[in-house]
């Protein structure tokens, strides 16, 4: 049996909705042979399970407690068989205009240890904004910040077997494996918008000033940055705590958003 060009991995747990509305969005793009997805379920209860039923072109569904969001997008790697990888999970959805199939053309002829990325859409509320990063590698700069959405990256399966999400960065641990990656691997950019996802999970949206450092140590740990180096960072991380508990998140990110993604675009 030929290798899948791509594994789509999509974790979910306990949010049928918004697992259905992912699974919708990839639906339309699917390959069978080409693509092979995959559900880990870390749920509870029957909730996406009874979602995932009808849905019988899902190729592996893995039903099971893990130990939080990392360890289900390895267990997700565990089960691939793609030569590449892509995370979406329940939440995010593939761009309508992303064109999927000459993607995986891509990935099939694809020389071994080489990821491939996209743009992306940010999505606060019923807005959408572009993200577009740079189309050379030497302009990506994730330990700044400036890098794909991890949603848009297509990673070789063989690099992410032996290169796992570490799991004791329980918000920032796709950044540590973003950054070695972009380290170690080839790169090109796939003139694509690959997917859409919405600002104000649990990575960008804080609720108490623990909350505010914790993250900072983990993107500082994930980053490989002293504390001194990367104390900037918590400065205008307590500044934009501050603004959002005055506007909300969403108001905060409707203005700053704009703001932030034109300086990408330079």
């Amino acid at each position: 049996m030929t290798q899948p060009a791509l594994s789509i991995i999509t974790i979910c747990f306990e949010n049928p909705k918004e697992l259905k509305e992912t699974l919708e969005s990839i639906y339309p793009k699917y390959q069978p042979g080409d693509i092979e997805q995959i559900v880990i379920d870390g749920s509870r209860d029957n909730s996406c399970q009874k979602m995932i039923a009808p849905h019988r072109w899902i190729d592996i569904v893995v039903h099971e407690e893990d130990e939080g969001r990392y360890d289900a997008m390895n267990k997700g790697i565990t089960h691939s068989s793609g030569r590449y990888l892509l995370f979406l999970n329940s939440g995010d959805f593939i761009h309508p205009r992303c064109d999927l199939k000459k993607i995986i053309d891509r990935l099939y002829k694809a020389p071994p240890e080489h990821l491939f990325y996209g743009d992306s859409l940010k999505r606060v509320g019923d807005t959408d904004f572009l993200y577009t990063v740079p189309r050379e590698k030497q302009k990506i700069d994730i330990r700044k910040g400036c890098a794909p959405s991890h949603q848009a990256v297509f990673f070789p399966s063989d690099y992410c077997k032996t290169n796992r999400y570490d799991t004791s960065l329980p918000i920032s641990a796709d950044t540590k494996l973003m950054t070695r990656a972009f380290q170690d691997l080839g790169s090109e950019h796939l003139n694509e918008k690959i997917a859409i996802f919405s600002i104000g999970g649990a990575s960008n949206t804080w609720h108490s000033l623990a909350e505010v450092i914790d993250h900072w140590q983990q993107r500082r740990a994930a980053r490989g940055y002293s504390a001194l180096r990367y104390s900037p960072k918590l400065a205008k991380s307590l500044i934009k705590y501050s603004l959002m508990r005055t506007l909300g998140p969403n108001q905060y990110y409707k203005l700053s958003l704009p703001v932030r993604l034109s300086l990408f675009r330079k």
